[in-house]
């Protein structure tokens, strides 16, 4: 195989010829650039870290898919809300994402790739109320994940996935909260 193989085609597709120069040129000296900065982070004779055990991964890419929706879903939710309820659910999704971001830092200490959510948005939310329904329930089913993982997962994220279970639980206590507000 040849690199050339191995490289994505530029996508100089309809520009013009001077423009695709400059752009080719401005790649491949950016390109060369995180070369050099992947080996600097390496000390000199010290080999690159191993990457992790095939399956090590998979529970930690499906709390991270999970987390992903959830913190979505609670934006969208935010956006429908008025008042009082948009800032305590806006607020909630603000702690979503830093427990995401607690979750993509795990990741990359384990696969050394940073880890990107797939482009998307939460589904509609027909109703404000069904929302919130479905939110508690999401919130409930995710603690329990993450309480067995922390159980019987790699040692390295019990510690996180028991504070993320916690993190759960609390937020569901928030939703329920909202919810019987709205019964008043």
């Amino acid at each position: 195989m040849t690199d050339d193989v191995l490289t994505p085609a530029l996508p100089t597709e309809g520009l013009s010829a001077e423009d695709a120069a400059v752009f080719e040129r401005v790649w491949h000296r950016v390109m060369a650039g995180r070369e050099q900065e992947q080996t600097a982070l390496v000390p000199a004779g010290q080999p690159p870290a191993p990457p992790a055990p095939v399956g090590q991964t998979d529970g930690l890419l499906e709390q991270l898919r999970a987390h992903t929706t959830g913190w979505r879903a609670t934006q969208s939710l935010a956006r429908k809300a008025g008042g009082s309820m948009a800032r305590v659910l806006s607020g909630m999704a603000a702690d979503e994402r830093r427990q995401l971001a607690r979750l993509a830092a795990a990741w990359y200490i384990t696969t050394g790739q940073r880890w990107r959510p797939e482009a998307g948005s939460a589904g509609a939310v027909p109703d404000l109320m069904e929302g919130l329904r479905q939110k508690y329930l999401h919130l409930q089913s995710a603690a329990r994940m993450l309480e067995q993982a922390a159980q019987v997962g790699e040692e390295t994220f019990n510690d996180l996935y028991a504070d993320l279970a916690a993190h759960s639980r609390e937020h569901a206590g928030v939703v329920l909260r909202l919810l019987e507000q709205m019964q008043l």
